[in-house]
This record gives C-alpha cells, structure tokens and sequence, in this order.
C-alpha cells in the first residue's frame, strides 16, 4: 500500500510540468503563510491598547479625561517603543492611535473633532484630553524627557 503510494508519488515528480507547478505552489504557500504571521505579529504587538476613531468620539462626548498616543508603525521613529513603555511605567490611561492603520478622512476628522491644526501637527504625540476637550498636546517627540516635562506640567500621573 504504501509502496503504491511512494511509486505514484515518483511517477507524478517525473513528470516536469507537473512538478514545477507543485514547487511553485509550494513557495507561494509558504511565503504568504510568513507574510500573514509577521504581519499578524507587528500589529499585535505594536497595537496594544489601540483606540479607534469611533472610540475616541465616544470619549469625548462622554467627556472623557485620557491621552492619545499618536505614532505611525511605519515610520522608522525608533522613540515610539521607547515611549509606550514610558507610559505604561508610569501607568498613565492612554491609547495609542497608529496612523498607519487609518484612512486619511478618518486622520481629518478626528483632527477636526480635537481641534488641532492638521497645518502644525506632527507625529509622534501626545494629545491631552480633558473632560473632552483638547487641552494640550506635544508633537515629534523624540525623547521620554520632553514625555516627563508633559505629564509634569499637566499632572497627568492622576489620569488613570
């Protein structure tokens, strides 16, 4: 039986067309198969704790108090990690907002809904709001010590 199936399997690799084609197959499978899971890996990852715009909406009009993380995974800002674990060491509530996963109606509006000048904004930041309203915000931050000024100036170590 198994013998069979050894010799049917020879006899189809015999074959060139046949065998190209499997070969073929084979690779595109595995190349899609590491592309799905690094893909998988690097937004899980980098996205923990990622808000949406919807959420977002939501806070203010329920006259939230939080920060917004706002980056882009894409960019080779090499701080964006660094700041994360800032924060999350100082366990402030915020939410990361990754630029690289929204569309570019979505950026406008919710730079419209927080009132910040799309003209002067940059990435990364931090965006304060308070009871709602955009109270303050930093942008292209590239150090925790520029993080540590903000949150001092603000008393941003109660916002939980």
């Amino acid at each position: 039986m198994i013998k069979n199936i050894l010799n049917k399997v020879k006899d189809i690799f015999k074959n060139k067309k046949i065998r190209n084609i499997i070969i073929i197959l084979f690779v595109v499978i595995i190349v899609i198969i590491i592309m799905i899971l690094i893909f998988h890996k690097r937004v899980r990852k980098e996205d923990m704790n990622t808000t949406t715009y919807d959420d977002i909406v939501n806070m203010v009009n329920d006259k939230d108090t939080f920060l917004i993380y706002y980056y882009n995974s894409k960019s080779s800002n090499k701080y964006n990690k660094e700041i994360k674990e800032y924060l999350d060491e100082l366990e402030i509530r915020y939410f990361n907002y990754n630029d690289a996963l929204i569309k570019r109606e979505e950026y406008d509006k919710l730079l419209k809904l927080i009132n910040i000048d799309k003209q002067v904004f940059g990435m990364p930041s931090l965006i304060y709001i308070r009871n709602g309203t955009m109270y303050a915000n930093i942008i292209n931050i590239d150090n925790k010590e520029v993080v540590d000024k903000f949150i001092e100036s603000y008393d941003l170590y109660t916002v939980k």
